[in-house]
Formats: structure tokens, sequence, C-alpha cells
């Protein structure tokens, strides 16, 4: 199928088309690739459009039938990277009230010598 036999298309500015998730993974790559460069660079702020084309998507697609309903053949991704201090973090997301008093100190596991495929098999050890 040549792209201008296209008869339908659609602009998905306010939503996804269930065709479009077969690329969620290259979009995700491509939008952390831009995220990782932009953390370890000295600016501020990104402001970029990244286009994935048809030359990319293709080859990714795996269900044939449900792309030609609903043919993906360009994302336009705009992204608008800032970095914060942690004052003005702070200042535009304040901390919730309700969670004043909640710390999180540290998460770890402790072996249980007490259960075995998730029957008591010793109450007495922990």
């Amino acid at each position: 199928m040549r792209l201008k036999t296209f008869q339908n298309f659609l602009l998905e500015k306010f939503g996804v088309s269930e065709s479009s998730l077969m690329f969620s993974n290259t979009i995700f790559r491509r939008v952390r690739s831009k995220f990782v460069d932009f953390f370890y660079s000295g600016e501020n702020v990104l402001q970029t459009i990244e286009t994935i084309d048809y030359r990319i998507l293709n080859p990714l697609i795996y269900n044939k039938e449900l792309w030609s309903d609903f043919p993906v053949i360009q994302f336009e991704i705009q992204i608008d990277f800032n970095k914060l201090s942690k004052k003005d973090f702070d200042k535009k997301y304040p901390p919730s009230t309700s969670d004043k008093n909640l710390e999180i100190l540290g998460v770890g596991s402790y072996p249980s010598q007490g259960l075995k495929k998730g029957s008591v098999v010793n109450i007495e050890k922990k």
C-alpha cells in the first residue's frame, strides 16, 4: 500500500488510536534519550519537536490489519523540559499537608524461615 492511497487520516492530538500503541516503546526510547541528553547538558530548558516518520515505523508494524484501519505514518512529539532548582521545585510543587508526618527511611527485605511456599511451617521463626 502506498502512502498516497490512504483515504482517511486522524490527527491524534487528544488521544491515541489502538494502532499507535504498537509504537509506544519507540516513542518512549526517543523521548528518554532526549531527556538523558538534556539532563547531563548544561542547559536549563529544552523545547523541541521530535519526528518519528514512516521509515522508522514501518518495520515495527506487527498487526497489519489493525494498522490498515488506522494507518500511523508519523509521530510529532513536542518536548518541553525545564530544570528547576530545589527552591523553585518546592514553590511550584509544595508538599501535601497530609504527608508532613510521612518519612520513608529505607526499603529492604529479610529472608523468612517460617514460611515455605506461602504456608506457615514454624510460626515461632521469623
